[in-house]
């Protein structure tokens, strides 16, 4: 059994969400998610690179409006033991909340999975799909596939059926998109997901452990690759990240009326 520190998030709707985080004393913290319940599904274990990285992402918790709800013991599958716990007042103010900055995330942890029933049909699929997005990013002139992220040889290696070294590849790969690679490597992983291929599932999560969906709404991403939606527009509209901007001035004409 391990013991957790449990914050949660209500919406205006009533319902809430949960997240939890454990100091391993290892060099390694745990994150555990999911709507608040008897059990908490989405689990990622990570290695620490900075000294502070746990009290930084409670302090960032805070900041987005969780609440802290008290510690909590937690079996290996996140079902919680005994009662849920009530908010202990005042605890929460007891951390320091950060201010938002590029800063306040180090990477978008990202993770590769393939169906052992589809193995041969996944690892085609997801190759031919690396060179189509790869071809798409080419065709936006002004973005280029930075050599410095390791994550091309990576997914190429995995996509091929016996593995760059001749012997089974694995059923799995993970990876980081850090700042210093700057945020294409990330539009061609989320353009790669959304490609939604059979027998390839594909995981995007921030520092906090949760899963990353629509571009739109994840300001973080913008903030840790200083950049913005404006900036990336061309490159999202191509890869079909979000809509393309309609522009009425060329719809317009005599018999056109609002």
């Amino acid at each position: 059994m391990d013991e957790f520190e449990l914050y949660r998030f209500n919406h205006h709707d009533g319902s809430s969400k949960d997240w939890a985080i454990r100091d391993n004393r290892n060099g390694t913290f745990t994150t555990r998610w999911g709507k608040t319940g008897p059990r908490l599904t989405g689990e990622k274990t990570r290695r620490m690179t900075v000294p502070d990285e746990v009290l930084g992402l409670k302090s960032a918790k805070l900041g987005k409006g969780y609440a802290f709800i008290g510690t909590v013991f937690m079996d290996s599958a996140g079902n919680l033991q005994g009662q849920h716990p009530t908010k202990q007042a005042g605890i929460a103010q007891k951390l320091p909340i950060k201010p938002k900055s590029g800063n306040r995330y180090g990477a978008v942890y990202w993770d590769v999975k393939i169906d052992g029933q589809l193995v041969s049909q996944a690892r085609q699929a997801l190759g031919r799909q690396i060179l189509t997005i790869a071809g798409q990013i080419k065709s936006v002139g002004s973005f280029k596939l930075p050599p410095g992220w390791d994550g091309w040889a990576k997914l190429a290696g995995f996509a091929d059926e016996k593995g760059p070294t001749g012997m089974n590849a694995p059923d799995g790969l993970s990876g980081q998109v850090r700042k210093r690679h700057g945020i294409v490597p990330l539009l061609f992983l989320m353009a790669l997901r959304d490609a939604k291929l059979e027998g390839v599932n594909i995981g995007l999560a921030g520092d906090d452990g949760l899963e990353l969906f629509d571009l739109k709404s994840e300001d973080f991403v913008f903030d840790l690759f200083g950049t913005s939606l404006n900036a990336v527009r061309p490159l999202a509209e191509a890869l079909g990240l979000i809509q393309p901007k309609i522009d009425l001035s060329t719809m317009a004409g005599d018999d056109f009326f609002f």
